[in-house]
């Protein structure tokens, strides 16, 4: 049975957001201005409605060859033996972005595999928009993006919520006949959710005939990203009926909403799903669990989950600290702290970003100051997160000056 979320999301339940809003076309929403040359894919027109949108359907182009397969990604051809990619990504994994750079600019054969390997290189070190800038450069040197390209160019476009490089990129993969890929789709979707326009993340799933779980993951993220939580049950209730078996990546979306929406009769459910499936001894899903029972203040069932788990990591002993958080355990969530470090468990970003939260709510000044400056030891670099929460429990006691070093510490306050 093919299941129209279109339609579901829309019926199934009332949500603070009206549909119309949900579908919305892509002529009303803005998009950035990034330095991809105007003719470089073809873009799809900006009063292209989302009635007529059929991103699968390429009825209106006539192709020789058959399409590709839904679960096989295009072929590719392999590098030449002298490419200098591999050598790139080298550079890039041990975060040499200059010599990564120079190697590449100093080779005479830029293929490709190599242009690749610069854009998603650079990507992954903190640098998307170069890599978008890359793009630009690699038009220009008449170089033609692969399958590949646009699966690394896609998630650019989302984090940075570049619509409009993201539909050029959708309009390129129509062209290319790189559609319906799963992959792909599931990429598109994801960016066009980040970029607010959940319309077409739904006409995408619903274009799509065999759907994976990797899709349905896609639109219940895609829900969960534009606030609707309800909505994305109703997804998840229609996957169940589907018989698609969830893995560990939907299993902690559904926890993730269950614990948003307080619902613990439905994380019960999941939980029962996790324990058949044997997912429970999974970090991030215990730690999930733990999450959604603090969340819904069932808080001996996240001790139970915590006790279950037989090599404890960060994640499950951060969430526990979230639980004792909730409840308003605060010094127990302190000296919860204290317990992990004792027992060489080494704490992560999240772990110090629950533990500064609770100071600031609990008032307690010098636990903030210790954890801020053990957090060097850890070579942990302070967020934004990290430095509100000091900035806001300061001020509130009156230490202005010191908040105001928290300040300088991070300027995108």
């Amino acid at each position: 049975m093919l299941f129209c979320v279109h339609h579901l999301i829309v019926v199934a339940y009332p949500c603070s957001k009206s549909s119309n809003q949900m579908q919305t076309s892509v002529s009303t929403s803005a998009s950035l201005s990034l330095p991809l040359p105007p003719h470089s894919f073809p873009p799809i027109p900006n009063t292209f409605p989302l009635s007529n949108f059929k991103p699968l359907s390429l009825s209106s182009q006539q192709q020789k060859e058959p399409l590709p397969s839904p679960s096989t990604p295009p072929h590719t051809k392999p590098p030449h033996p002298n490419d200098p990619s591999s050598l790139i990504q080298l550079h890039f994994k041990r975060g040499n972005v200059d010599l990564a750079r120079q190697v590449f600019e100093e080779s005479p054969r830029r293929s490709v595999s190599a242009w690749n390997a610069m854009i998603s290189g650079l990507a992954h070190n903190g640098f998307p928009r170069e890599a978008l800038e890359y793009v630009r450069l690699m038009l220009e040197e008449g170089k033609r993006p692969n399958w590949i390209t646009m699966m690394v160019i896609l998630p650019i476009c989302a984090k940075l919520r570049t619509l409009k490089q993201g539909k050029e990129v959708h309009a390129y993969a129509l062209k290319r006949r790189f559609l319906p890929h799963v992959t792909m789709v599931s990429s598109l979707m994801v960016m066009y959710s980040k970029c607010g326009v959940i319309g077409y993340s739904i006409r995408l799933f619903d274009g799509m005939e065999k759907k994976n779980v990797i899709l349905w993951t896609a639109m219940i993220d895609s829900c969960v990203e534009n606030g609707f939580l309800n909505e994305a049950l109703a997804v998840m209730r229609s996957m169940q009926l589907t018989r698609q078996r969830a893995d560990t990546v939907t299993l902690t979306r559904m926890l993730c909403v269950c614990g948003e929406l307080r619902r613990v009769k439905l994380g019960k459910e999941v939980h029962g799903q996790v324990l058949k499936l044997g997912f429970a001894s999974v970090h991030y899903v215990a730690a999930e669990l733990i999450n959604m029972y603090g969340a819904c203040g069932v808080f001996d069932n996240a001790k139970l989950v915590f006790g279950a788990v037989p090599d404890k990591g960060s994640m499950t002993w951060t969430a526990l600290i979230r639980a004792y958080g909730y409840k308003e355990w605060y010094r127990e969530a302190i000296d919860l702290f204290d317990l992990m470090m004792s027992n060489g468990c080494s704490p992560n970003t999240f772990t110090f970003e629950a533990v500064l939260s609770i100071c600031d709510r609990a008032g307690f000044v010098e636990d903030a100051f210790r954890f801020f400056d053990l957090m060097s030891t850890y070579e942990i670099e302070a967020s934004k997160e990290h430095c509100t929460f000091m900035v806001q429990l300061l001020t509130r006691y009156g230490k202005l000056d010191e908040a105001q070093r928290f300040l300088e510490m991070s300027p995108s306050l």
